[in-house]
């Protein structure tokens, strides 16, 4: 009797180890299932993440875009001041000067007025305390010292003005 008794046993170990191996095969491959869901999880939010952010960055350009637009109608960077076409004024000074400002807000001439703040960054390396340079050809040979008024006719300067009493001459 013992000896079958041993038999069931024998069979009883070879079923649970089976049982332990569905199992334990049943349970890796769950294992996998949730690592690729998991993945797939984690991707899909990422993409879903990068195309708001996207989408929203480009919302933002686009109204910086339309900004920037705006302010360059009439205020325009010193080195722009050649390439607009046709007849112009160019009116350089720092801003904040109410006198200059004043004569700009009355100014209702036919040629358009563009406004060069010469306290911006860009345009700082064009001031002189030295004697300016009143008949410059190119951008590169401008040296504006105090407020300065020049007439632009095909990206040439035929007129150059300095001093707040001769531009409000001109403008007025």
């Amino acid at each position: 009797m013992s000896k079958g008794k041993r038999g069931t046993r024998k069979v009883k170990n070879n079923n649970s180890k089976r049982i332990e191996e569905v199992i334990s095969d049943d349970s890796t491959l769950m294992d996998k299932f949730f690592i690729v869901a998991a993945v797939i999880l984690f991707l899909l939010c990422f993409y879903i993440l990068t195309v708001y952010i996207t989408n929203k960055n480009s919302d933002d350009t686009k109204e910086e875009e339309e900004k920037t637009v705006e302010i360059s109608k009439d205020e325009i960077v010193l080195g722009s001041s050649l390439s607009m076409k046709g007849d112009y004024y160019v009116i350089y000074y720092n801003k904040g000067n109410d006198t200059i400002e004043e004569i700009i807000k009355n100014y209702g001439g036919e040629l358009s007025l563009y406004k060069v703040d010469m306290s911006n960054a860009f345009n700082k390396k064009y001031a002189t305390s030295e004697e300016s340079n009143k008949s410059p050809s190119k951008v590169s040979e401008f040296k504006i010292n105090g407020p300065t008024l020049i007439k632009v006719s095909n990206k040439k300067v035929v007129n150059y003005i300095e001093g707040e009493d001769e531009i409000r001459t001109i403008l007025n």
